[in-house]
C-alpha cells in the first residue's frame, strides 16, 4: 500500500512538473507571437509613412513644376502680345492637369492606407494564429492520486480482513 501510495504521488508530482513546463511553454510562445506582431505592425506603419511622405514630395514637386509652366506660359504670352481667352484657358488646363495629379496621388495614398490597414489585421490574426498553435496545458487533477490512494487502502483494508478471517490467498 505505501508502494503504492507513493508511486501515485511521485506520478502526481512528475504531472505538476509537466503542467509547469507546459505553462511556460505557452507562455514563451504567446509572448514571441506578440513581439512578433509588434514588430509587423511597426514594419508596416513606418513603410506607410515613408509611402505618405513620397506621396507628399511627389504632389509638391508636382504643384512646383506647374507653378514653373504656368509661370513661362504667362510670360511666353506677355512677350508673345497673347491675351484674353486662349490664355485663361492654358492656365485653367495646366491647374486641371495639376487638379488630376493631386487627386490621383490622394487616391493612391487612401489605397496605400488601406493596404496598410489590411495588412496589419493580418498581422494580427497571424499572431493570435501563433498563439492559438500550441495547446492550452491543462493541470493535473488531483482526483487521479486521490482515487489511486483511496483504492490501495481499501485493497489493503479487504487483504487485512481475509486474512484475519483465514480467506488469505
Amino acid at each position: 500500500m505505501i508502494t503504492s501510495a507513493l508511486s501515485s504521488m511521485a506520478s502526481f508530482a512528475a504531472q505538476q512538473q509537466e503542467y509547469a513546463a507546459a505553462k511556460k511553454r505557452y507562455e514563451q510562445n504567446a509572448e514571441n507571437a506578440r513581439r512578433g506582431a509588434i514588430n509587423q505592425y511597426s514594419a508596416i506603419q513606418l513603410k506607410a509613412i515613408q509611402q505618405g511622405a513620397l506621396s507628399n514630395q511627389k504632389g509638391f514637386q508636382a504643384n512646383i513644376d506647374n507653378a514653373k509652366a504656368a509661370a513661362t506660359a504667362t510670360t511666353a504670352a506677355g512677350e508673345g502680345g497673347v491675351q484674353g481667352n486662349s490664355v485663361g484657358q492654358l492656365m485653367s488646363s495646366l491647374f486641371a492637369q495639376g487638379g488630376r495629379y493631386d487627386a490621383a496621388l490622394m487616391r493612391n495614398l487612401g489605397t496605400t492606407d488601406d493596404a496598410a490597414s489590411a495588412a496589419m489585421e493580418a498581422a494580427e490574426i497571424g499572431g493570435q494564429g501563433n498563439i492559438n498553435r500550441v495547446p492550452i496545458p491543462t493541470a493535473p487533477s488531483p482526483l487521479g492520486m486521490i482515487t489511486d490512494l483511496f483504492g490501495s487502502a481499501v485493497g489493503y483494508a479487504d487483504q487485512r480482513q481475509k486474512a484475519a478471517s483465514g480467506l488469505a490467498y
